[in-house]
Formats: structure tokens, sequence, C-alpha cells
């Protein structure tokens, strides 16, 4: 025959009505029971509105530090390219090596802000706009890398032909004026990034016709060539439109990025 189990003990009602589990048989402590000191709250930091806004102002904070960075670049890679068709039309091979070397700089400068984008994404969670803006500077600083790589591609044909001009006469105005128009998107996009009430999207749109117009004029150009090697110069000259069309390409995505950060519509 099995034992009939034990009954459990009762919790003495002081217990229950401090809220307690004393376990019975030990010793209540007597007095009064504990409080709080005054003065002394248990509110979390995050539900405090003044710590929740200096986090938000150091975020902004970041948010700006990011937007003159990438405006840094775009201004380097403008006048990358903008020394690049210089030294080519003008055969300056010290201008040409110069953009050559400092290549190297917008490259450090994208690992950078790429990895300030990256920490933002993972340290503050930013939601809707904010997270469209971090974003958009990850792709951003990808796209300006790119620009200097093809105004280095410039520049290195301009030392491959040095001392002779790669572009033939009747073709340097064309591709004068084309260089000209990419190295002012590059610009506009250096001025929105910082001031986006600058923007001018009827312009870049206008600009950017026009340089579509340019390089089929050059490419155009190039059966009409003469001269001791014109396989070889139709190639330059197709190789060079083809770079300051990506060129400005490049400027015309990110300018349209901007407007998507501050519509949220895209283009």
């Amino acid at each position: 025959m099995r034992p009939s189990p034990r009954p459990l003990p009762e919790l003495p009602p002081r217990s229950l009505e401090q809220g307690t589990l004393t376990p019975p048989g030990s010793r209540e402590r007597s007095g009064p029971p504990l409080r709080r000191p005054a003065g002394r709250t248990a509110t979390p930091i995050r539900r405090d509105g003044v710590t929740l806004g200096v986090v938000r102002q150091l975020f902004h904070g970041d948010l700006e530090q990011l937007g003159r960075g990438l405006a840094s670049m775009c201004g380097q890679a403008a006048d990358a390219l903008d020394d690049a068709s210089g030294a080519l039309l003008d055969t300056d091979l010290a201008r040409a090596e110069r953009v050559i070397g400092n290549d190297s700089t917008l490259d450090t400068s994208r690992a950078r802000w790429a990895e300030h984008a990256e920490r933002l994404l993972a340290l503050q969670a930013p939601v809707a706009r904010d997270l469209r803006r971090v974003v958009t500077g990850i792709q951003i600083a990808d796209k300006i890398e790119r620009m200097g790589d093809l105004a280095r591609h410039v520049a290195e044909v301009a030392r491959r032909r040095h001392p002779e001009r790669a572009v033939p006469d009747p073709l340097v105005e064309p591709f004068r004026e084309m260089c000209r128009l990419a190295v002012g998107l590059a610009r506009n996009v250096q001025q929105t990034i910082t001031s986006p009430e600058q923007a001018r999207p009827e312009q870049r749109e206008r600009d950017d016709d026009r340089i579509d117009q340019l390089h089929h004029t050059l490419l155009a150009g190039l059966d009409d060539l003469t001269g001791p090697h014109p396989v070889r110069t139709a190639i330059d000259v197709a190789l060079l439109a083809r770079f300051v069309e990506r060129f400005a390409d490049q400027a015309v995505a990110i300018s349209r990025r901007l407007d998507y950060i501050h519509t949220g519509a895209p283009h």
C-alpha cells in the first residue's frame, strides 16, 4: 500500500502580503519592507527622451559626415577627368601621370566611406528615409570609384600615345565638349550631395542627351579617318568616347539615386 502524499507547507500570510516567497521555518526580516531610495528611478535609458535625442543627433552627424566624404570623392573624380582630358588634348605627359598616380586615393576613400556607412547600418539600424540615405551612400561610393577608374583610362591612353595626340584634329572639338559636359555633371553631383536644393534635373537630362549625341558624332567620324594608323586611331577614339560616356552615365545614375533619397520614388 502506497503512503499518502505529504501535504505541501502553507506559506506564511505575511510573506504573501509582501509579495515574497519566504520558505517556512526561515527567519522573517523584521521591520518595514525595503524601499527604493528617494530620487532613484528604474526608467530604461532608451526611454529617456533626452538621451534618445542625443543618439539621433549623433547619427545625423555621422550621415552628414558621410555626405561630405562622398561629395569630396565626386570632386576628385571630376578633377581627374578634367586633368585626363586636358592631358590627352594637350599631350601633357606629366598631367596624365598625375591622374594615374592619384587614382589610388579614390580607391582608399571608397573603402573608408563604405565602411562608415556599413557601421551605421550595423549600430543604428536606420529605417525609412535614413535607411535609403545609408544604403545609397554605399552605392554612390562604388560609382564614384568607377568614375575615377574611367578618368584613369583616359589618362592611360594619353600616356600611351604621347607625344602624339590620340584624337585627330576633326574630332577634337566634339571630344572636348563631351568631356566638359561630363565634368559638369560630376560637379553638379558634388553640390547635390551636400545641398539637395541645388539639384538641376532638367539640365542634367539635357546634358546627358547631348553627351549621347556627341558620342554618336565621334563614332560616325571614324569612317573618314586618314593618316598613317587609321585603325589604331579609330580604336583609341572609340575607347575614349566610351570612357567619357560611361563617366557621365555614372554621374547621372548618382543624381537619380539622390532624387530617390528625397522623394522615395525611383526614377
